[in-house]
């Protein structure tokens, strides 16, 4: 490479660095974070949670012009903790999660999936393995029976209201053994190997276990039952940022088409949000209030 290439290419360099610079330096950029910080909730192995979010974060990275750092929180909690204590700018949640960090002040919903499967609207399903002997939910009495999380609405709250409301029953007098399984993936998965006898999840997440060859389809699983429609897992941002960074990142997220990456996370797309879509949620979370009464 002669002497004149070398400088040549030194001076791209140096101007490409210098115009990233003065543009996240400008006034319109004032207050905005040096990198964003992106919190998800346990949703199956961190590889996979990682390969499924990675065309998103490169999405933003290039959109915002900084670096985004995702990260997997060991449970729920672990997210509305990070970004209640300002670790995080941008958090996946569940309803459930959402509703907590935000009734602390501290997370603001702008996103909700599109799923392929149910649009923005998602359902819990409690489910058995289709060979199962146990046909119906009151047949499932004495079984081993699988949670996801304590702050999963599809995962725990809807269930939970269907136990104590309709059915007038205590899970943990009914089925032999009752656990939380940590995520959907674990107990789409525990179901299919014997862990447990009946499980919940949702109908999102069977359609990534079906994507992910851990079921064939839903002839593999028989339903014993199935809610009401909730909304969809949002994205939500620290309440506490700048208006135009919210606006940028909200615009961003909204303008993510890579078509071949939303059909790898089961979306069509990410659909506008906002908190009070989530306030069908914040009833089902002053019910679970009353059981610990």
């Amino acid at each position: 490479m002669t002497l004149k290439n070398t400088l040549l290419i030194g001076l791209v360099l140096g101007s490409s660095a210098t115009s990233q610079n003065t543009a996240q330096n400008s006034p319109a950029r004032a207050g905005w974070p040096k990198e964003l910080r992106f919190g998800v909730i346990p949703l199956e192995v961190s590889k996979e949670t990682n390969a499924r979010f990675a065309p998103l974060v490169k999405h933003l990275e290039k959109t915002l012009g900084m670096p985004v750092k995702l990260s997997i929180g060991a449970d729920y909690a672990a997210v509305i903790t990070a970004m209640d204590f300002g670790k995080l700018e941008l958090a996946y949640f569940g309803p459930g999660a959402y509703v907590q960090a935000s009734d602390r002040g501290v997370a603001q919903a702008f996103a909700m999936e599109d799923t392929l499967e149910s649009g923005i609207g998602d359902f819990s399903y409690i489910v058995t393995k289709a060979s199962s002997k146990i046909k119906t939910l009151p047949g499932a009495k004495g079984a081993s029976f699988a949670f996801v999380d304590p702050n999963s609405t599809s995962g725990y709250l809807l269930p939970m209201r269907h136990f104590y409301i309709d059915l007038k029953l205590e899970p943990q007098k009914f089925f032999s053994q009752v656990v939380f399984s940590g995520s959907h993936e674990a107990s789409i998965e525990g179901l299919v190997e014997g862990t447990f006898d009946v499980a919940v999840t949702s109908g999102h997440e069977v359609g990534v276990a079906i994507r992910d060859k851990e079921i064939r389809g839903w002839q593999d699983l028989r339903v014993l039952w199935k809610s009401a429609a909730i909304p969809t897992a949002p994205l939500a941002y620290r309440q506490d940022l700048p208006q135009s960074f919210k606006t940028a990142l909200r615009d961003a997220t909204l303008n993510f088409k890579d078509s071949s990456a939303l059909k790898a996370m089961q979306l069509k797309g990410f659909a506008p949000a906002q908190n009070s879509d989530y306030n069908v949620v914040r009833g089902l979370m002053h019910f679970q209030k009353t059981l610990k009464k």
